[in-house]
């Protein structure tokens, strides 16, 4: 499912379940998306990120698997991979045993490298 955030409430809506928390208590991943060229798309993206942690925290729940991916417009789009890796602080997530990470691509060109991503997750969740 894909959770709309609501600016005005501070929170996600789920078409699919009754509440965000029973959203978060069935989900078996989390992709989260990006404009790569945009730095306050990252730092948003972050910010959302940090809420569903918090809620997962919160109702006692395992945290699932997290796929970053970074949406390059054009292929000369700078990686800033150490940028997002700080942002999220992935290396820290990792340490702690979170399955985190994080891919640059070009979603809609770039077949092989949303394959390899995508069966990242896949893995991660079976």
């Amino acid at each position: 499912e894909i959770l709309n955030f609501d600016q005005v409430k501070c929170e996600f809506g789920c078409k699919a379940f009754n509440s965000f928390e029973d959203c978060l208590q069935h989900s078996q991943g989390l992709i989260l998306v990006f404009k790569l060229s945009d730095e306050n798309s990252i730092i948003e993206t972050k910010r959302m990120y940090q809420i569903i942690e918090d809620k997962f925290i919160e109702l006692e729940s395992s945290p699932v698997p997290v796929l970053i991916i970074g949406n390059k417009f054009s292929y000369d789009d700078d990686d800033k991979k150490e940028l997002v890796h700080n942002t999220f602080e992935i290396e820290n997530l990792k340490e702690k045993g979170r399955k985190i990470r994080y891919f640059p691509l070009k979603i809609l060109e770039e077949d092989q490298k949303v394959m390899k991503a995508l069966r990242w997750m896949i893995k991660n969740i079976l």
